[in-house]
């Protein structure tokens, strides 16, 4: 078979030029959000309201800022002019200092915005907040910065107001379209300015062109900004959640979701004591499936997890207050709980129990044609833990156990108390 040549197709990076310039890349590049996939939707609003709330402290800390300039602009330059005595100083001083006081206004408007913002606790309104904060607040402000130079601009004064406009692009967090709004509105009243002739410019054509530039700079930059902020708290969180399902497998067991052992070692002290400070008693209720070993070989290990599944289902929902509900091992369970009297934790026993031998399962055994009922029961061995007295966890999980084996000695499917 004939091999194709080196020139079939293009290479690679000609292949990624040309993409550049394919009008659905563009618009994926600019308009996708750049959430990792991995993120679940919950994990997205979290970002985007940290985002927002990352928005308003700099929001505030922009405007604060304009109210120290403006107010320094104002006693520095406007109102000295105003006072030399000049006519066209005093006009001029005049019409700037009422842009200076508006843009103070707004400044403080802002700020005040922002705090009641920034202490409010729905994030549901966010995405108001997010229109109005990331997108008029800079417009407004972008518009109110350019509109004071708008007679005699030169090109450096051109080139310095763009500046602006992308140093706006990198201290905002803008996601797409707010970015293309809020930089779109302060270039279009430039090119209005521009050709109206009221810019005082060496060449139109030049800042047009340089204009332009700046301003496509300004959307590269400020989507730039925001992916690496996205990707920056993606991680975070990503890593975040990983370390928490971490911690949580190696506390949990994982068939059942109970306490395993070693997270119920380092537990059993601290609920001991905190419960015996509220004068209630510590029940431990050891509890074994009957006849366990025979279901796993006559109907196979799935059902037997299927067993298990539902019995540390019956220990977290029927287990009342405080309590810990623990996997021993294989098919034991432990429950210790906080209660007031011995009669109480009889009756949850008795209550567990008779759960457990309500459980409905069908099955096929190993090589059988049709499924059949299958019966679980449980033995179960309770006792007292007092730790205001010399007794240990070790001491009553003995009595606990010697009472389960009197139960199971006595024929299964019972209570018996140690």
């Amino acid at each position: 078979m004939p091999r194709k040549s080196a020139s079939a197709e293009p290479p690679n990076n000609f292949r990624r030029l040309t993409r550049l310039f394919r009008p659905g890349f563009l618009i994926h590049v600019l308009f996708n959000e750049p959430y990792d996939r991995q993120l679940s939707a919950r994990q997205v609003q979290m970002i985007r309201e940290d985002i927002r709330l990352t928005n308003y402290q700099r929001f505030r800390i922009f405007a604060i800022l304009f109210i120290f300039i403006e107010l320094l602009w104002i006693f520095v330059h406007d109102l000295p002019n105003y006072r030399s005595g000049l006519i066209m100083n005093r006009v001029i001083s005049l019409e700037y200092l009422r842009i200076h006081l508006v843009i103070g206004l707004v400044a403080v408007l802002i700020v005040i915005l922002t705090t009641v913002w920034l202490r409010s606790q729905k994030p549901a309104t966010g995405f108001v907040h997010d229109l109005v904060a990331s997108v008029l607040i800079i417009i407004v402000m972008l518009i109110l910065n350019f509109s004071d130079r708008i007679q005699g601009y030169t090109s450096t004064d051109v080139s310095f107001y763009f500046l602006k406009l992308i140093l706006a692009s990198v201290f905002f967090l803008l996601r797409s379209p707010f970015n293309f709004l809020a930089f779109t509105i302060p270039y279009l009243v430039y090119l209005t300015a521009l050709w109206d002739r009221r810019i005082l410019t060496d060449s139109l054509t030049h800042n047009t062109i340089e204009g332009t530039i700046l301003f496509l700079a300004a959307l590269v930059i400020s989507r730039q900004v925001y992916e690496h902020q996205v990707r920056l708290l993606s991680r975070t969180l990503l890593l975040k959640t990983a370390n928490e399902r971490l911690e949580h497998l190696s506390a949990h067991d994982p068939l059942t979701g109970l306490v395993n052992r070693s997270e119920m070692a380092s537990r059993i002290a601290a609920f001991t004591s905190q419960q015996a400070a509220t004068g209630r008693r510590i029940g431990l209720i050891l509890i074994d499936l009957d006849h366990f070993k025979r279901i796993n070989d006559t109907y196979g290990h799935a059902f037997g997890d299927t067993v298990l599944k539902r019995v540390g289902e019956i220990l977290t929902f029927h287990s009342p207050g405080p309590s810990l509900a623990v996997r021993w091992g294989g098919e034991e369970f432990l429950l210790i709980l906080a209660h007031r009297q011995s009669d109480d934790l009889r009756d949850l026993d008795e209550s567990l129990r008779q759960h457990v031998s309500e459980l409905q399962f069908a099955s096929k055994p190993t090589g059988g044609d049709y499924a059949e009922k299958v019966q679980v029961t449980a033995s179960l061995g309770l006792t007292d833990l007092h730790p205001d007295t010399a007794d240990t966890f070790e001491r009553a999980f003995d009595r606990a156990d010697n009472a389960l084996y009197l139960a199971k000695k006595q024929g299964r499917n019972q209570v018996v108390t140690g």
